[in-house]
């Protein structure tokens, strides 16, 4: 129960309230990047696997940019770390918040289902769209 509960305190920070959870695990770069968005931006999957398993990893964690890590699996095109990404929320989120996590918006409000269509990953936004992506949200260029 106290992990749903420090879940959902970093989902509403991510949504605009509340206290952010830090620990080591969530150590950022100088783009305030995590393990695992580098991990998922590098479609390491055996890394995201790993980084997943371990308390405390903020999975909905935003850098610089406001990407999170499924932004990142998704500018990558990777289908097998957006599913684990996405089970992984749902392991660990009511259904309204995983609605809000795979329809969250980076710097540009892009959502990942964008990416994945701008970027042409066909099966990433399949997968997507089967939980929810939002097919109608624009982004600040209005596409």
């Amino acid at each position: 129960m106290a992990r749903r509960k420090a879940d959902v305190a970093i989902s509403m920070e991510h949504l605009g309230g509340g206290p952010i959870i830090i620990n080591s695990r969530n150590a950022t770069d100088k783009n305030g990047r995590t393990k695992l968005h580098r991990a998922c931006m590098n479609s390491d999957y055996d890394k995201v696997a790993e980084l997943l398993q371990k308390e405390g990893v903020n999975i909905i964690a935003t850098d610089k940019n406001k990407s999170t890590p499924l932004h990142l699996a998704c500018t990558a095109g990777n289908e097998r770390i957006v599913d684990l990404l996405i089970k992984k929320i749902a392991d660990r989120l009511a259904p309204a918040l995983q609605r809000n996590f795979i329809n969250s918006t980076d710097g540009n409000e892009n959502t990942p289902l964008g990416i994945a269509c701008y970027k042409g990953h066909t099966q990433v936004a399949e997968l997507l769209l089967n939980h929810g992506a939002d097919i109608n949200h624009t982004n600040s260029q209005q596409v």
